[in-house]
């Protein structure tokens, strides 16, 4: 019984009892009883459903392209002054630095359609 000695179960017992009385007692019991062994069938339900959707991946999608589809390596955390970070592995440096240049040069095109002489409200500005 979860970590509780036989001492512990017989005084929770005694104030279930003064609690709620003799004839409540059982039918407490049977709603506790039913409340577990429907939250163990949920747990079983999802389990089942779980390996049905492992089995129906494992189907459709050969294993080649799912071992395709991990990182080659695992990314290294670095706790430095503080902060946690991610190390990244230097191929993956090499293309975010390209899609951060990209993504750059897109917001200044973006920023210079946007800004024909309108303040933040949208007011045109004089001057």
């Amino acid at each position: 019984m979860m970590g509780l000695s036989l001492g512990e179960v017989l005084v929770i017992l005694f104030f279930a009892l003064l609690a709620f009385g003799p004839k409540q007692i059982p039918k407490i019991a049977r709603i506790l009883g039913r409340l577990t062994h429907e939250i163990k069938r949920i747990g079983w339900d999802i389990s089942r459903a779980m390996n049905e959707l492992e089995r129906e991946v494992e189907k459709t999608i050969p294993k080649d392209e799912i071992a395709d589809l991990a990182p080659k390596e695992s990314p290294k955390f670095v706790i430095e002054q503080g902060r946690l970070s991610i190390e990244k592995p230097a191929d993956e440096e090499s293309s975010a630095k390209e899609s951060e240049t990209k993504d750059k040069e897109g917001a200044k095109d973006i920023s210079k359609e946007d800004n024909d002489g309108r303040d933040n409200t949208g007011q045109k500005q004089t001057g």
